[in-house]
């Protein structure tokens, strides 16, 4: 794109996609700040859930009897565990043992499924407190184990004395386990779906950016396009000025020419003999620039002249014989559409600029050539040929190799044989010399 473009262009384009790059990295960056706070209040939203099960887990528990077995609905399994992470009380789904060493409150997502630790209490919590005088036996205190005492400041000797609560013994209910301290709940419930939507949720997010790049590349190729378009329209306006000066100045240089000629006419009968040599030469650089004139005013003229169906092969029999070359290999049926006049003038350029390569004659011969849709007329010479730097050029107008050269003839030749639907074509020869390859359409 940017080999189109000129120095100033390309600046334009630079700056124009570094303040669009930055726009759209500002967009990127909104996409994933939004897109991380929804994961966020999403997370947040399922730990909610968990909690809020939990919840009314554990109030369902503490209202319903020991024996019971049967789960809430959205539970899969749950677990109770002491401090070390051995079961209490569980389902039968939920694991014989925790790692008791979890941060409180842990939850996590695996195999469709939540699972949430969640302790509920101190160790402390749940004993009651009693305050114990230094002078107080140590042992049992109402038939209950003693529990290690809390220092109380001030009080020189004296503890809080923490003695269990009634109701945990061997024959305690289920709520019991739910109101000792330290205790660790496990639940276990299905995720909702979480995962799948949390993978919808990114695949959307990630499309959403793929997609904004993609237009961020599309808007630079189509700002980069529109530069290129708008060059081409003011070197065409140039060229339309150029053109239509050309015709000016062609058309003024015929008057002037016709003039001078007349008056050579008039001179050729009134100098004698010895002073004709120099009105030859007059003429002939009249007639030359005259011929220039022609092929200018051609070449600004725009259309397919007068096309008419014509015969390819029989056509280039009777050039090849009027210009004394080696007939080519008939080919019938080669209709083409073009103006006969058009395509004499490119056989003609091509061939006069065979015959001033320098080769030998006998090297300049006539192909033809056809396929399904095209028709193929070339001419072959074993001149020097042209130098590969400059091959891509010769089609330019105002651009020659030769000494004197005007530039125009195979500039008009390309463009007579793009106008006609076709194009003009070199190549270099092998062995040696040029080949130029007029390329028509045929007509059926």
């Amino acid at each position: 794109m940017l080999s189109g473009l000129g120095p100033a262009r390309k600046r334009e384009l630079l700056i124009f996609g570094g303040i669009s790059a930055a726009v759209f990295l500002c967009l990127l960056f909104f996409i994933a700040f939004f897109a991380s706070r929804e994961a966020a209040r999403r997370r947040l939203d399922l730990e909610y859930r968990a909690f809020q099960i939990s919840t009314s887990l554990m109030e369902y528990f503490l209202m319903r009897s020991a024996s019971s077995d049967e789960l809430p609905p959205g539970v899969r399994s749950y677990g109770i565990y002491d401090q070390e992470g051995k079961a209490l009380r569980r389902s039968p789904l939920a694991p014989g043992r925790i790692d008791a060493g979890k941060e409180s409150d842990s939850l996590w997502i695996s195999s469709g499924t939540i699972k949430l630790l969640r302790r509920l209490g101190r160790p402390e919590m749940g004993r009651m407190w009693r305050f114990r005088s230094p002078q107080a036996a140590e042992g049992a205190m109402d038939g209950n184990p003693s529990l290690p005492g809390k220092a109380l400041p001030g009080r020189e000797g004296a503890t809080l004395e923490g003695i269990p609560p009634p109701g945990l013994g061997q024959g305690a209910g289920r709520g019991d386990f739910l109101r000792r301290g330290g205790s660790i709940l496990f639940i276990e419930i299905p995720d909702g779906d979480y995962r799948r939507r949390e993978l919808f949720f990114n695949l959307g997010a990630l499309v959403l950016a793929l997609g904004l790049f993609g237009l961020y590349l599309l808007l630079i190729r189509l700002y980069g396009r529109t530069l290129i378009l708008s060059d081409r329209e003011e070197r065409s306006r140039e060229l339309i000025q150029l053109g239509e000066a050309a015709r000016t100045l062609a058309h003024e240089i015929k008057n002037p020419l016709s003039i001078i000629k007349i008056q050579c006419d008039t001179l050729d009968r009134l100098l004698p003999p010895e002073r004709k040599r120099n009105l030859a030469i007059i003429l002939d650089e009249t007639g030359r620039l005259a011929a220039l004139s022609d092929k200018v005013g051609d070449f600004l003229r725009s259309g397919r002249g007068h096309a008419e169906p014509l015969d390819l092969g029989a056509w280039a029999l009777e050039f090849a014989e009027r210009n004394s070359l080696p007939p080519p290999r008939a080919l019938p049926g080669l209709m083409v559409f073009i103006d006969p006049s058009r395509l004499e003038s490119i056989a003609g350029n091509l061939l006069k600029n065979a015959r001033e390569a320098g080769g030998p004659i006998e090297g300049i011969e006539l192909r033809l050539g056809g396929a399904p849709l095209w028709a193929r007329l070339e001419l072959l010479d074993r001149g020097p040929g042209i130098e590969p730097n400059t091959a891509a050029d010769i089609f330019k107008p105002f651009f020659s190799t030769k000494a004197g050269g005007s530039g125009i003839g195979l500039a008009l030749a390309s463009k007579f044989a793009s106008e006609a639907g076709g194009s003009l074509e070199y190549r270099s020869r092998s062995g040696g010399g040029s080949l130029f390859r007029l390329n028509l359409p045929r007509k059926r």
